[in-house]
């Protein structure tokens, strides 16, 4: 229509006022065309399109966002690797005793050692990757951090899962923080099964007469603490299929504590077999109470008023948690072992030549820091 623009005025006319060609759309008594409806459905779906793909990048960004505000952070600083981040990776850190006793802060992340048979105070927690390549290339010894929200502020000073006892004594046990004192008729076995959240192939299983219980020798939680153990009291359906594991009917177990190396004993805990007995193991986390926070405390599980072959029951992954100090995370020396294993940790990580390597090394270099770590092979 030439000069003419589609204004207001322009829209009540009937035809162009510049060539007086009729306006298809106008008019009480025009019929859309074919035309006019593929125009106005091409319209209407390429605004539905416009609007779907903004919606999809702004719901997009908001999941970017809400992952990097939720990203896992480690005891190191290290924050976890991958788009959905999780702590996922279970660590069993062996750590001196020094450092349960609050004289020594946690050893920096580049030399941690995975727990052996040997050790007698453990670092158990979840963890999560930071650098897959690392992780994998030093033989899963370099690469994670554990998580701070999933660590238990604490460190392991007993702890028995009775898969290494070569005999029925406890002193045959090869795990050296299995700290028993006595094991009255307990017998490592698979008659009951085995605990849930960390059972292996056996548990200790309670069977026999007069007495059973199982009592640890003392240990050190003057800076608070916790006792963790999976326990099963079999049901009537599961003692029916086992001869060596029978039904729980009588006897009550008594978790108890003692200050005094066992002159006096307070109770924990109590398990009616009528109200736990069950077809699997379930785990129990207790607090000690203040009253029991010193630096001689001993444990004990004992069965009262059983009958005898019968009201069997379980232990598995018996555990005492030692706190650290509140103020542990903020101690000098714990933040100097975060800088120094953060150094140590970026050397791997430029020899590898990872993402993460914040200045690639050179022939000289490589060679001069790379031989240091056992797994590397000079690729």
């Amino acid at each position: 229509c030439n000069n003419y623009y589609c204004d207001d005025c322009y829209y009540k006319s009937p035809s162009c006022r510049s060539c007086g060609s009729q306006i298809g759309h106008i008019g009480a008594d025009h019929k859309p065309t074919f035309f006019d409806k593929a125009f106005m459905t091409t319209n209407l779906i390429g605004w539905a399109i416009t609007i779907f793909v903004a919606l999809s990048v702004a719901i997009f960004f908001a999941i970017v966002v809400a992952a990097e505000v939720q990203t896992p952070v480690g005891l190191s600083d290290y924050k976890c690797y991958g788009f959905f981040r999780e702590c996922g990776v279970t660590v069993y850190i062996d750590v001196d005793e020094t450092v349960a006793a609050g004289v020594n802060p946690l050893p920096a992340l580049s030399t941690w050692k995975e727990c052996t048979l040997e050790s007698t105070v453990k670092l158990e927690s979840k963890s999560c990757i930071y650098d897959q390549l690392l992780y994998y290339q030093s033989d899963r010894t370099m690469g994670y951090d554990v998580c701070q929200s999933a660590f238990n502020q604490g460190v392991y000073v007993f702890e028995d899962t009775f898969e290494n006892w070569s005999n029925t004594s406890h002193t045959s046990t090869s795990m050296r923080s299995a700290r028993w004192d006595d094991v009255i008729n307990g017998f490592t076995s698979d008659a009951c099964g085995v605990g849930n959240e960390f059972g292996e192939r056996r548990a200790l299983v309670f069977r026999g007469e007069q007495v059973r219980e199982a009592v640890t020798l003392d240990v050190d939680i003057s800076s608070g603490g916790k006792l963790e153990y999976e326990m099963f009291m079999p049901s009537i359906e599961f003692g029916l299929k086992s001869e060596l594991c029978r039904t729980a009917v009588q006897g009550s177990v008594y978790v108890e504590y003692s200050i005094d190396q066992g002159g006096n004993w307070t109770q924990l805990a109590v398990y009616d077999p009528l109200e736990w007995r069950s077809d699997t193991f379930f785990l129990n986390s207790i607090d000690i109470p203040p009253h029991g926070v010193t630096a001689a405390t001993r444990f004990r599980f004992r069965q009262a008023g059983f009958s005898a072959p019968v009201d069997n029951w379980a232990l598995d992954n018996v555990r005492v948690l030692r706190m650290l100090p509140t103020d542990w995370k903020e101690e000098s020396g714990f933040r100097e072992n975060v800088r120094e294993s953060q150094s140590m940790i970026q050397r791997a990580q430029c020899c590898l030549d990872t993402d993460w390597c914040e200045k690639r090394y050179t022939a000289e270099e490589t060679q001069r820091y790379c031989p240091d770590f056992f797994w590397y092979k000079g690729e």
